[in-house]
């Protein structure tokens, strides 16, 4: 549109559309959205190559992250309303801090994918009850990445796995009453 104010009154379906013809002509495509994940701006997100998302302080729940195959250093560090995660299944890795002082956060599922959980990556997420590991390859997880959370936080790993993930999980910042279990 002509004002970039009527941007929120074009319907999410032509938003591929619009970003294909732009494809053709540009090799760079900046898009300008605004923090709120509603459909237009997933559908925009999904259509991009590469993408850099940078949100606010206000985020309060993250979904539809089926694109995405890692998230990265500091990605939603800070963001204290954030309370909902869904780590999309295509996620390998999760960066260092990537959820630092997410005080909000209640509960993560660590997708299939992972094979490493970076340093102080849920540090101070003090609301931070429940961690389903589902991993098969965890092969790393970083000093601190669970310091902060929930004192009496269970992380629920896969059964096949338990015996070599509680040495993986081991000393990583989670108070002593953390449970591990299958």
């Amino acid at each position: 549109p002509k004002d970039p104010r009527d941007v929120s009154k074009i319907e999410s379906k032509y938003i591929t559309k619009i970003l294909d013809i732009a494809k053709q002509e540009y090799d760079v495509i900046l898009v300008d959205t605004h923090h709120l994940l509603d459909e237009t701006t997933l559908v925009t997100l999904d259509a991009c190559f590469m993408s850099a998302f940078i949100v606010t302080n206000d985020l309060i729940d993250l979904k539809n992250t089926k694109n995405l195959t890692s998230l990265g250093v500091s990605a939603f560090e800070g963001c204290t309303k954030l309370a909902t995660v869904t780590i999309g299944k295509n996620v390998t890795q999760i960066g260092d801090k990537a959820f630092k002082g997410c005080k909000a956060l209640k509960s993560v599922t660590i997708p299939a994918k992972v094979s490493k959980i970076g340093k102080e990556a849920f540090q101070s997420c003090g609301k931070l009850a429940t961690i389903t590991i589902k991993a098969t390859n965890l092969k790393s997880v970083g000093k601190n990445a669970f310091k902060g959370i929930k004192s009496n936080a269970k992380i629920k790993v896969p059964a096949k796995k338990y015996a070599k993930y509680k040495t993986v999980l081991k000393n990583k910042g989670q108070g002593k009453k953390v449970k591990i279990t299958k």
